[in-house]
């Protein structure tokens, strides 16, 4: 059970990092500056709290008002589909070329009304190119689809969830959570399947940001302290397992690397031995595995060395940015590869270009086949790929009920927090006591986030702080669009004005 349980995680469905984005990594964990790290991980909530915050400002008037004199919740919408096109808008280049935006057929109205805006934008010559590029509009549309589908589905859980309280099979229906979430993430993964670099940021802070939302709201609303804790129970045992799974992923990592690679250092040493065996590979062996991603679907920067030995191997390879590969061209091309250093490159950055001259890289084992070599590169960038999946779960998992315990605090002083549904019951004098639970469900997953970082620190030599910086930095427009979007859905959505039920214990929900 263990084992299928673990085939559906997408943290080991055997992605890989693309050798772009590994030394975009390694460059930055060597410039990176414990402040800057440390100020990229607090401040990332930041501008979702202030959003809410702004948006909170605004008046609501009583809904039995009628729709004119609700003005407040006019301006409210407006904000939310601004917000809410414009990150689609933002994700659309990295799946599609040319920007398309949507397919006429089986798509809503909601899809529907976009795309004739978009098309009297744009014009007629534009769109007709972009609507040729059908199979990636098809992936553009899938993942955008399923992003929304959460904004029905874990509300429903929710009601469930109460509907449930205090009967027998409450607690399977507290089971069925994780079991939600696998299943959506496996979907998501399907749609980005193409865009591997992509695939923690897409499917984490969509599917794993919506289940700590509604993880907190259950532990927040729960009026059922074995609820409580049996959802914390749930969550441990899964972080316990995710503990184990990757110590049985990463344990013979850095042995199958030392025997590979002479003086392994004790910092980043994964990254830094990727790093001399890509270079390896390019001056002695010259090949490549097909099967590698040379080049990233995301920007990076490098220094000019990197650029260079990205550039050679995508040579070798004969790699675009999708991964069209030929064998037969690069066996018949390579008598001409040229190894002329003053090779074109993108001038890098320059923190990455004045650190990468002061780096020393340690030597390969002169009776090292190709074969291991290629083996072990495989083998290390999945083991950034599940790294950065795992660190970016836990540190979800540990702000968002940090984030929501500090919300419902704040909330208790708006005028308006007696419209929300979550707000019922929750007064000025009771709110500590409502949050001190979802507080201590906060300080586990910050314990279970520390003891993450450690074991990938012990197992592997990567620091896990500045991975996780590495990813808020360099996809930043697209995890605050997310943040943002999903928590005006969530939070500022749930509204008496929206509507509302009333359960059958007498709770209101909206």
């Amino acid at each position: 059970m263990l084992q299928s349980w673990k085939r559906l995680q997408v943290t080991y469905h055997g992605g890989k990092y693309s050798i772009q984005r590994s030394l975009a990594l390694e460059a930055y964990t060597r410039s990176a500056s414990s402040s800057r790290v440390l100020l990229l991980c607090i401040a990332t909530p930041l501008p979702m709290a202030t959003l809410v915050i702004l948006q909170e400002l605004i008046p609501l008037q009583d809904p039995k008002d009628g729709w004119k004199a609700n003005y407040g919740f006019w301006l409210r919408d407006a904000i939310t589909a601004f917000v809410v096109n414009l990150t689609n808008l933002g994700q659309a280049p990295f799946f599609i070329t040319d920007l398309p935006i949507s397919k006429l057929q089986f798509a809503p109205l909601y899809y529907v009304v976009q795309i004739i805006v978009f098309r009297i934008v744009i014009g007629t010559r534009i769109f007709y190119r972009m609507l040729a590029q059908r199979f990636q509009l098809e992936r553009y549309m899938a993942f955008i689809t399923i992003q929304f589908t959460l904004v029905l589905l874990y509300p429903a859980y929710e009601a469930v969830f109460h509907v449930a309280e205090e009967t027998w099979y409450h607690f399977l229906v507290i089971l069925l959570l994780p079991v939600i979430k696998v299943v959506v993430k496996n979907m998501v993964l399907r749609c980005t399947m193409h865009l591997e670099d992509m695939m923690p940021e897409a499917a984490i802070f969509t599917v794993d940001y919506f289940n700590a939302i509604y993880v907190a709201t259950c532990v927040q609303s729960s009026s059922s302290a074995s609820a409580i804790m049996a959802i914390t129970i749930t969550d441990l045992t899964q972080a316990l397992l995710m503990l184990y799974g990757l110590h049985r992923h990463t344990a013979r990592t850095l042995p199958k690397l030392g025997r590979i690679v002479k003086e392994i250092p004790l910092n980043d040493s994964v990254l830094l031995s990727l790093s001399t065996l890509c270079r390896d590979l390019v001056n002695r062996d010259k090949q490549l595995d097909v099967g590698i991603r040379v080049r990233s679907c995301i920007p990076h920067q490098l220094s000019p060395i990197d650029e260079e030995l990205i550039d050679k191997l995508d040579f070798l390879t004969n790699t675009t940015r999708v991964h069209v590969v030929q064998k037969a061209a690069i066996e018949g091309h390579r008598e001409d590869l040229s190894w002329d250093s003053n090779s074109t490159s993108i001038t890098g950055s320059s923190w990455c270009s004045r650190r990468r001259s002061d780096v020393i890289y340690p030597s390969i084992q002169l009776n090292t086949t190709p074969a291991e070599k290629l083996n072990i590169l495989r083998e290390a960038l999945g083991v950034l790929f599940t790294t950065e999946c795992l660190v970016v779960a836990a540190y979800l998992e540990a702000v968002v009920p940090l984030f929501y315990s500090g919300y419902m605090l704040v909330m208790v002083h708006f005028p308006s927090a007696q419209y929300h549904s979550e707000m019922v019951g929750v007064t000025r004098e009771n709110v500590g006591a409502t949050v001190f639970p979802l507080f201590v469900f906060a300080v586990l997953q910050i314990v279970a986030f520390v003891l993450l970082g450690l074991l990938i620190k012990r197992n592997c030599g990567i620091r896990a702080l500045w991975q996780l910086a590495f990813v808020l930095e360099s996809q930043m427009f697209l995890i605050q669009g997310k943040l943002m979007v999903w928590i005006m859905i969530t939070l500022c959505c749930r509204l008496a004005h929206f509507g509302k039920y009333f359960f059958p214990n007498g709770s209101l929900r909206c």
